[in-house]
């Protein structure tokens, strides 16, 4: 899910912090965000080689109104979203098998009615003429759903380099990620969802640390699961003046988002 959640949020304080790596720049995404932790989606092949995603160009989303270019992006492939649906059928009959044989009667598996709702029901489950592009640009993230029963795409981004909520949770046996940025735009996803593709991790983990030292809310599900403790983002943000009245001579380097104004600089 993602969208607008409530207005701006204003009076907030953003720094630059030299123990960060640094935020690229917007046009060019220089010099790109080393490699961030728990990334778990390694499929040991380059993402033009990767048979799960198209490449098409004509698949390229474009970016948020007034942001800058994509560096990256992923969209499932034809192939992969078929495949989906027959792993989920095949699911489903596996189930009304099994089902049959603890009953001890396999005549009820000879209706076609049963053989329908299996159709549907894996159909529901893997949306196979549903497609889901997650892109992302120096200081953005964006997710595009192409759903077949919805006659316009739907589509919402977050800034990353300006989050004030970050929380994670379990649901359905998944891990969550629910963000909010500083204009109120809100993310909640499947933690998987935005490990498709390495480059759109690292970008994503960069803007979420430099959010983090400057303040952002976070839980502590988030903070284990995205391996916080062995970053100095909470170091960080623990030695911003409005975290603590004892200011020392070493503070950050103040920065004013993009599209905000007279804002009220944080460490």
């Amino acid at each position: 899910m993602v969208g607008r959640h409530r207005g701006p949020e204003r009076g907030r304080t953003w720094y630059n912090f030299s123990d960060l790596p640094p935020r690229p720049d917007s046009q060019t995404g220089e010099p790109f965000p080393p490699h961030a932790p728990g990334f778990k989606n390694d499929k040991g092949v380059a993402a033009e080689h990767d048979p799960a995603r198209s490449n098409k160009v004509s698949h390229k989303p474009d970016p948020p109104e007034g942001m800058g270019p994509v560096l990256t992006w992923h969209r499932d492939s034809r192939f992969f979203n078929v495949q989906s649906f027959f792993v989920a059928l095949g699911l489903m009959s596996g189930g009304a098998l099994l089902l049959a044989l603890l009953k001890g009667d396999l005549g009820y598996l000879g209706f076609w009615q049963v053989w329908v709702v299996a159709v549907v029901f894996a159909y529901l489950a893997s949306g196979p003429l549903d497609y889901e592009t997650t892109s992302a640009g120096s200081d953005w993230i964006k997710l595009d759903f192409n759903k077949r029963l919805y006659r316009r795409a739907r589509s919402g981004y977050l800034k990353i380099y300006e989050l004030t909520t970050v929380e994670g949770y379990f649901a359905g046996g998944m891990l969550h990620l629910r963000i909010e940025d500083l204009d109120g735009h809100w993310l909640d996803r499947q933690v998987g969802d935005l490990q498709r593709d390495r480059r759109i991790w690292d970008l994503f983990y960069n803007g979420l640390l430099h959010s983090v030292a400057n303040g952002a809310e976070i839980n502590r599900v988030a903070v284990d699961l995205l391996s916080l403790n062995e970053t100095p983002a909470l170091r960080l943000r623990d030695r911003r003046p409005e975290a603590s009245q004892d200011c020392t001579s070493n503070q950050p380097e103040p920065h004013t988002p993009s599209g905000q104004q007279s804002m009220h600089e944080e460490p």
